[in-house]
């Protein structure tokens, strides 16, 4: 098995349209503090295929991307990644998909990317199923099924009762006749808010992938990322093997720009006793540098306290309201958190 997939990131994210310059610059900022090795956008309600308008909330390393354009101001899905990593091997697009056969670059490894968007229109389910099947028999290589389903698959899915038993008893038969098995979301259990005072809350935005794909890569998992914008919460595969990846220490020279950092390590440097061997003596100051680099990394990984205070007062008060509507106090204050976690994500890009 290739080293190159250990840690293979596919970020999947219903936007919400694309049309406002400010958006598009918080979308981008967002996706790039997730680092992605590949990212899958649906809803961007973009009509025209304008290279720069998906330089606007693109990041900048993400050269390659194929893009299903919306139909008026409706849908629309993109599909992006980076040349230095993946070449395309082929893609196609159906009515609710874009799928991509992607390669690595440095090995033979090859993995297929489904891209979805379901329709919100539940007159169009049955298309939506029959679409999935066809899309399935074209596939050989591991593939991932990622995206907005736009269907729920048990009672749990949603907060409320109001759940349609026939959608979900159609979702999946058709899961269960093409045999792909889905990522359980570890860090949540809905996806979509529709941001009322007393919300409705669901499980939209899923994962799937084949039997094949399972045993190649078997310590997948799906975690939820950042929202500041849109009503949907992005989802993010990370793709694993059995291969444990080295822990290798690098010295990061934006360490030397804090002001904690050298007194920390050369307080460890110069507690090692000088001998008679000189060489034993480096080898011991420099391990006795890195331990205390290490120590002094884990007290100072993240920049800015405000983004951890944010972050964990919009995530707390997310979930929250999945068990209770939040009350005014508490919308208020995710409201204020929201624009400061913004302001963090431009500052954590332009670093």
């Amino acid at each position: 098995m290739s080293r190159n997939f250990r840690n293979f990131v596919v970020l999947s994210w219903n936007v919400r349209g694309l049309g406002i310059t400010d958006k598009c610059v918080v979308v981008r900022n967002n996706i790039t503090l997730s680092n992605p090795s590949v990212i899958c956008l649906q809803e961007t309600k973009l009509a025209a295929d304008d290279v720069h308008s998906y330089r606007s909330f693109i990041p900048f390393n993400f050269d390659c991307f194929y893009a299903c354009l919306a139909a008026g101001s409706r849908g629309g899905l993109l599909t992006a990644w980076p040349s230095s990593s993946f070449s395309l091997i082929s893609s196609s697009t159906s009515s609710f998909t874009i799928t991509t056969l992607l390669q690595s670059s440095a090995s033979d490894d090859r993995l297929a990317i489904t891209n979805v968007y379901g329709p919100s229109d539940h007159s169009l389910t049955d298309q939506f199923l029959t679409d999935l099947t066809g899309v399935a028999s074209s596939i050989s290589a591991p593939w991932l099924l990622i995206g907005d389903f736009n269907l729920t698959r048990s009672p749990s899915d949603k907060n409320n009762a109001n759940f349609n038993f026939s959608l979900a008893s159609r979702f999946n038969q058709t899961i269960d006749a093409l045999q792909l098995f889905e990522l359980p979301l570890l860090d949540r259990l809905f996806t979509w808010t529709n941001k009322r005072a007393s919300p409705t809350l669901a499980r939209l935005d899923r994962a799937f992938i084949c039997t094949g794909f399972g045993e190649l890569y078997p310590s997948t998992t799906l975690t939820s990322g950042h929202r500041p914008t849109s009503d949907h919460t992005p989802i993010i595969a990370t793709i694993q093997s059995k291969i444990p990846k080295p822990s290798a220490f690098r010295l990061e020279r934006s360490w030397l720009l804090d002001p904690s950092y050298l007194p920390a390590a050369l307080l460890a440097w110069h507690s090692v006793p000088s001998g008679d061997n000189e060489a034993a003596v480096l080898v011991a100051q420099i391990k006795a540098a890195r331990q205390a680099s290490k120590v002094w990394l884990r007290k100072h990984r993240s920049p800015p306290h405000l983004y951890h205070n944010c972050y964990f007062i919009i995530r707390l008060l997310d979930y929250l309201e999945e068990f209770r509507p939040l009350i005014p106090g508490e919308r208020c204050l995710r409201d204020l958190c929201s624009p400061r976690l913004e302001l963090y994500l431009c500052q954590r890009a332009a670093y």
